[in-house]
């Protein structure tokens, strides 16, 4: 099999911008690939529902708010997709609604836009996470899990939610503050054998959360799941060819016969085996109205179109967000493929 078979259009556009990247890319699918949830077994009976569709693309995004890789397999784990949103950028000089023990806080591309220059790749090296930094005009820098390890264990605090967290050293706080060009800046890692954070303890969404509903450093959910129909609608209604990344999707899916947003209405459903379970509608931020590759906000008049049809006045907790896919939880764990089939099961 060649890389072109390997690597989805969609990856080529956002990591592939040179070679290495394109090596890169494929070294993470063959990651992903071979570290698959050996022993996690898929049910052998047929599962209620319908067949509706299929999975159209997966992505991933390694450093929480950068750049992210589009793949045609992953291991879907409890707390999200592998490597998937494992790493974040602190901001050491923050502590602006901080648990009282966290050294910062997370940033975003919403306030800080040049965090879509920064691109990453994850290998795996005798036995060890290896992340790969890069960006345009910098030096790549290469941080082993085993040197991360050795690190400082501090609590960080992530959107609503504070979790202990390794610092991966200086070497790579120094790239950092050179890319984003700010000071005060770490990267910190969340280990395999780390449970993650507890969803429960939102202070605004934990209610919808479960016992056992842990997440990486995504905002509150282990998956957003997108629709092609969904993007195709929202995209005809502002003359706007809109990049399924800008809305930041794990798995994205594609079914024909149902009507743009079927989606919000949907409580479980499966993907190879795994049943999926609606956390939450997903309310928008202006992080979509950013180009994903450059960090400009570019499409100024897509939240204003989205408010005007996508509203949840059901949910007070939105506040001003419209509503752009479903957050997920994953009550199982296997593999996740593009061409995997989609089943839904109403009440």
């Amino acid at each position: 099999m060649t890389l072109q078979d390997m690597i989805t259009p969609t990856n080529i556009v956002v990591g592939v911008t040179t070679l290495a990247a394109a090596v890169g890319a494929y070294t993470l699918y063959r990651v992903l690939s071979h570290r698959t949830c050996q022993g996690r077994k898929h049910p052998t009976t047929s599962l209620p529902g319908e067949v509706v569709g299929k999975v159209s693309n997966i992505l991933i995004y390694p450093i929480k708010s950068a750049r992210g890789l589009s793949l045609v397999s992953s291991a879907a784990l409890r707390r999200g997709m592998e490597f998937d949103r494992r790493w974040v950028v602190i901001n050491t000089n923050s502590r602006a609604n901080t648990n009282p023990d966290a050294v910062g806080v997370g940033i975003s591309m919403v306030n800080h836009p040049k965090m879509a220059h920064i691109e990453s790749d994850v290998s795996i090296a005798s036995g060890q996470v290896e992340l790969t930094l890069n960006a345009t005009g910098k030096p790549s820098v290469v941080l082993k899990e085993e040197n991360t390890l050795k690190g400082a264990l501090n609590t960080v605090q992530v959107n609503r939610m504070a979790c202990p967290a390794y610092d991966c050293g200086d070497e790579a706080a120094e790239w950092l503050c050179d890319v984003l060009e700010m000071p005060d800046l770490r990267l910190y890692y969340m280990a395999e054998e780390q449970a993650g954070r507890v969803a429960a303890e939102d202070p605004k969404w934990g209610s919808n959360a479960r016992p056992g509903d842990v997440v990486s450093f995504a905002s509150f959910a282990p998956y957003l799941v997108c629709s092609e129909q969904s993007l195709k609608h929202v995209s005809s209604m502002i003359d706007h060819d809109l990049d399924i990344e800008r809305f930041r999707p794990n798995i994205v899916i594609d079914c024909p016969q149902l009507k743009p947003h079927f989606e919000d209405d949907w409580t479980v459903f499966f993907i190879s085996g795994i049943m999926f379970r609606i956390m939450k509608k997903c309310g928008r931020c202006p992080i979509t109205q950013q180009h994903p590759h450059t960090g400009e906000t570019d499409v100024k008049e897509l939240l204003p179109k989205l408010r005007e049809y996508q509203m949840d006045p059901s949910e007070p907790r939105h506040g001003n967000a419209p509503i752009f896919g479903i957050q997920v939880a994953a009550d199982g764990e296997g593999d996740v493929s593009i061409g995997d089939v989609v089943q839904v099961c109403q009440p």
